[in-house]
This record gives structure tokens, C-alpha cells and sequence, in this order.
């Protein structure tokens, strides 16, 4: 199973309270394990996206790499935030078809409280607020599927027309939580 990774920023302090009430209004699976990755999970049927709101030390780190790695990303992030980020919640989802559209979900709630900007780790692409808003009124993913393009047998109620590419051959995935990453792995 791939993972399809993606970092939402904000200048804003995004309190624990805040984030876990928006995964509850979303129906999020918690996973309260000592030692967990993750901090819950996001499903509908089979797919499923994981999220964390990283700790402060972790988004220095986080920070850190980008600075080393990809300093231009950073610098950008900063721009178009207008400032340093303050909050950073990862999101992973599986490859299903739809997957995505649990993390624009997410994204969406964030952004409509403060200003944020999603960083795919795929190519680094940014995704502003004004897309991330867009995407999730036309039921869209970051991957541009809706539910009714990802399957039409179970309709959705955020979903909007929306013409599709060809699908890609995807492995049907468990709701396990992703052996192969770490929080390491999964930034930006």
C-alpha cells in the first residue's frame, strides 16, 4: 500500500482541543495508544486517512528539515502564510480512489478558522486556502475525485460533478495504520 502524504501549516496555534473536536464533527476513529503515530483515523469504507497534529518540538524539527532539505519550500510556506508556521497537522491517506477527499475535509475546517496552506509531499506542491476551500464545496480530493468519480455505487453528499482521469490499478488496503512510515517519514 502507497501512502499519499500531505502537511497542512498554519500561522495560527491550533490548541489539541480544536483539532480533536474537528476530527470529532468529521467521525474520526481515535487511536489513543501510547506510542502512536497517528492520532486518529478518518475512514469511509475503505479509505482512510491518518492524522496527527504535530508537537511543538516535532515542528521545529519539521521546520529544520525543510530548511536543510528544500529551503525554497519553506521560504514560500512562510510567504504565502504571511509568517512562521505556528501548528502543522500531517495527513495520510491510502491510495483508494476518494481517499483524499477525508483530507480536504479536514484541511477545509482548519482553513476556514485560520490561515493555512497544504504542502503535498509529492513534488511539493502547495495547496492554498482559496483551493483547499474550492476543492472541498466541489466535494473534490487534492487527487480532483469526488466520491461519485471514486465510486458511484456510494454517493456522498459533498460531492460535485467532476470529470475524472482514467483510474489507476489500486490494491484494496485494510484499515491498518501504515507499517512503513513514522512521523519522520511523513513530513514534508
Amino acid at each position: 500500500m502507497s501512502i499519499d502524504g500531505f502537511t497542512l501549516y498554519s500561522t495560527a496555534h491550533i490548541s489539541r482541543e480544536e483539532y480533536l473536536g474537528w476530527l470529532h464533527q468529521l467521525g474520526a476513529v481515535m487511536t489513543p495508544k501510547q506510542g502512536d503515530v497517528y492520532d486518529a483515523r478518518l475512514s469511509k469504507d475503505i479509505r482512510h486517512v491518518w492524522v496527527s497534529l504535530l508537537k511543538e518540538d516535532e515542528l521545529d524539527m519539521d521546520r529544520k528539515e525543510l530548511e536543510e532539505d528544500d529551503p525554497e519550500v519553506l521560504a514560500n510556506i512562510r510567504q504565502l502564510l504571511g509568517g512562521e508556521p505556528r501548528s502543522a497537522i500531517v495527513l495520510s491517506a491510502n491510495d483508494l480512489e476518494g481517499s483524499q477527499i477525508l483530507a480536504v475535509q479536514l484541511s477545509a475546517l482548519c482553513t476556514e478558522h485560520y490561515p493555512c496552506i497544504v504542502l503535498q509531499d509529492a513534488g511539493h506542491a502547495l495547496i492554498l486556502r482559496q483551493e483547499i476551500l474550492e476543492l472541498r464545496d466541489a466535494g473534490m480530493g487534492f487527487d480532483g475525485l469526488t466520491w461519485e468519480t471514486a465510486d458511484p455505487a456510494r454517493p456522498f453528499p459533498w460531492a460535485g460533478p467532476w470529470i475524472r482521469e482514467e483510474p489507476k490499478e489500486h490494491p484494496s488496503s485494510g484499515s491498518a495504520i501504515p507499517e512503513e512510515h513514522d512521523k519522520e517519514q511523513l513530513r514534508a
